[in-house]
C-alpha cells in the first residue's frame, strides 16, 4: 500500500469513527429529551424548573443541528473518497493541506479559501 492509499485509509477510519460518535451523541440527547418530556408531563415543577428544562432542550436542539451538519460534511468527504476527489478544495480545485485534513478530515476547503469565505461572510454581515 502506497503512502497516499495509507493516508486515505486512515482518514476514512477517522471519518467513520467520528460519524459513529456523533450518531451516538445525537441518540443519547434524543433519549434524554424524550425522558425529560415525559417528566415534564408528569411533574408539577415550578416555572423556574420548567424554564431551565426548556432552555436545556433548546440547547440540545442546537447541538443536534450542529452535529447533523457535521454528519453531512462527513458523508460528503466519504463520497469524495469513492469518486477519487478527497482532499480537493471545492473552491479552487487545488489540494487541501494534509495537516488540515489530519485535523479536520471532513474539510471541504483549503485553509486559505476557508478564511477568504469567512472574511467575505463577515464583511457582508457588517451594516454599511
Amino acid at each position: 500500500m502506497n503512502k497516499t492509499a495509507r493516508f486515505l485509509e486512515k482518514q476514512k477510519k477517522k471519518l467513520l469513527a467520528t460519524q459513529r460518535e456523533i450518531k451516538e451523541r445525537i441518540q443519547s440527547r434524543l433519549r434524554q429529551e424524550k425522558d425529560w418530556g415525559e417528566e415534564l408531563k408528569d411533574d408539577l415543577s415550578d416555572e423556574l424548573d420548567l424554564a431551565s428544562d426548556k432552555d436545556l432542550l433548546s440547547l440540545y436542539d442546537q447541538l443536534n443541528k450542529k452535529d447533523i451538519g457535521l454528519l453531512d460534511s462527513i458523508a460528503i468527504a466519504l463520497r469524495k473518497m469513492e469518486r477519487g476527489e478527497y482532499g480537493e478544495c471545492e473552491g479552487t480545485g487545488l489540494p487541501i493541506e494534509r495537516k488540515r485534513l489530519d485535523r479536520c478530515p471532513w474539510a471541504r476547503f483549503s485553509l486559505e479559501y476557508q478564511q477568504d469565505l469567512e472574511m467575505s461572510f463577515h464583511l457582508r454581515a457588517i451594516p454599511a
